[in-house]
């Protein structure tokens, strides 16, 4: 087996120096063929992710006023649909707005985590650091 594959690789290396134009392109202004960009993934589902607060920040009330805030937005990133950056960017300053509204600085960082054996979905997390 070992000569078979040896002799293979011998031959395909004599085979590239004797007709280079095959192996290489000759026309520099050739394109390479475009690679097809990667589907847009759905959401399965977006949620909000809270770190650094107090119970006295951040309770049930709140988190409730927080989400009719996120759903009063006209344009906002909802489950099953396509993920859409300018709205996700939308959603995460309006959060960064809920929160100076009530005087507590807060940094969102935004993750986008495929889920696991269904690469056509994926979960969007907002996660809102209190600084």
């Amino acid at each position: 087996m070992l000569p078979r594959k040896l002799l293979f690789a011998v031959g395909l290396a004599c085979f590239a120096i004797s007709f280079p134009s095959v192996v290489l392109s000759q026309d520099s202004n050739a394109q390479s063929p475009s690679v097809p960009a990667a589907p847009t993934p759905l959401l399965r589902r977006v949620a909000v992710k809270h770190h650094g607060f107090t119970d006295a920040t951040l309770n049930d009330a709140i988190v409730e006023k927080e989400g009719e805030r996120l759903g009063q937005l006209k344009d906002r990133q909802t489950v099953e649909a396509p993920y859409d950056q300018a709205k996700v960017n939308r959603m995460s300053r309006a959060l960064e707005d809920f929160w100076k509204e009530r005087g507590i600085s807060v940094v969102v960082r935004i993750t986008l985590t495929q889920v696991p054996n269904e690469p056509r979905y994926a979960i969007l997390t907002f996660e809102v650091l209190k600084q």
